[in-house]
This record gives C-alpha cells, sequence and structure tokens, in this order.
C-alpha cells in the first residue's frame, strides 16, 4: 500500500458506465472549472454527478435523475488504517521537520543521562528518541487525519542522534556548564 497523499480541493464527483476519453476528460475538465460541473453527454452513460454544491446538510444529491444519494456520515474512520508504513524519501520538508524536531531532544537528554552515571548516555537518548517516536506513530493509527510511517521513526532517531552527537562540542557542554 502506497502513501500517496493528495493536497488539492474536491469540487465533485462523476461516475460513468464506460472509460472516457482523453479528449472527453479534458472538455469535463474544462467545463466543470469553468461552469462548476461537467456537461455529460447522453452517449457517455453518466451513472452520478456530485457537484458538492449543497453546503449544509448530510447528504450530497447526485444531479442524474436515477442516481442515488450520498449520505455522510458523522464521523469518519478508516476501515484498515496503515501502521508503519514503507519509509518515503519524497516528502523533504516532514523530514527535515522531524530531525530538527529531535535535536534537542537528543542533546538534552544525553546531558540530563551524563550527569546520572549512566555508562552509554548517547545511545540511551537514541533509544529513547526511538521509543518516543515509535510511540507518536502508533497513536496516530487512532488519529483519522495522520499517518503511521516508518519515515517518522527513521528521521526522529536520526535527528536524536544528532543531538546526542552534538553535546560533545565543546561549545555546547560549556553551555551546559560541563567544563
Amino acid at each position: 500500500m502506497a502513501y500517496d497523499p493528495w493536497a488539492g480541493q474536491l469540487r465533485g464527483l462523476a461516475v460513468y458506465e464506460l472509460e472516457l476519453t482523453e479528449a472527453q476528460v479534458a472538455q469535463h475538465y474544462k467545463s466543470w472549472t469553468e461552469q462548476g460541473r461537467p456537461v455529460i453527454t447522453e452517449n457517455e452513460r453518466g451513472v452520478a454527478l456530485y457537484v458538492l454544491d449543497e453546503h449544509a446538510g448530510r447528504v450530497v444529491h447526485n444531479q442524474v435523475l436515477s442516481g442515488i444519494d450520498l449520505r455522510i456520515p458523522e464521523q469518519f474512520t478508516l476501515a484498515h488504517p496503515m501502521f508503519l508504513g514503507r519509509p518515503f524519501l519524497s516528502d523533504w520538508q516532514d523530514i527535515v521537520v522531524n530531525i530538527g524536531g529531535f535535536v534537542p531532544f537528543g542533546l538534552l537528554f544525553r546531558a540530563y543521562f551524563s550527569t546520572r552515571q549512566i555508562r552509554r548516555p548517547a545511545m540511551a537518548a537514541v533509544i529513547l528518541g526511538g521509543m518516543v517516536s515509535l510511540t507518536i506513530e502508533i497513536l496516530q493509527v487512532f488519529l483519522p487525519t495522520r499517518s503511521s510511517d516508518m519515515t517518522d521513526v527513521i528521521t526522529s532517531v536520526l535527528g536524536t542522534g544528532v543531538g546526542a552527537m552534538l553535546y560533545r562540542c565543546v561549545a555546547v557542554q560549556a553551555l551546559f556548564g560541563k567544563i
């Protein structure tokens, strides 16, 4: 199952009994954007046309005479939410945010663990960062507007590791009062 987010705007839905040609699709797009609805000809055999212009209520009316209206439920749930989907490197902004967001986490917990006489404070900080990120991803399975994927876990662990290694810099240790 591929993660393929869409950031567009749904203006309507049209269903046909047959596959439209490229020219028909282009014509429908033009009429939909210019007139607010596609012009469906008799030979296209439209089954359903929902122009989503009700702006209120829980029913979307089918504009094709023999069609069925859509009822909008009060609450949406995903039938099969994705849990820790495969990593994707296409969303660079999300990757940078995850790494940058966990750098302070790694830095602070490395500093904290260093004062507690933990034998490998950097490793402890990275493991804790991974556990926190995994917990976040598990919880996101239950949120319909969020997705759970391995990219977030990997980049969060990487950010925690970068932060833990930054603690080794003399200037950072001076900031924490270790020198």
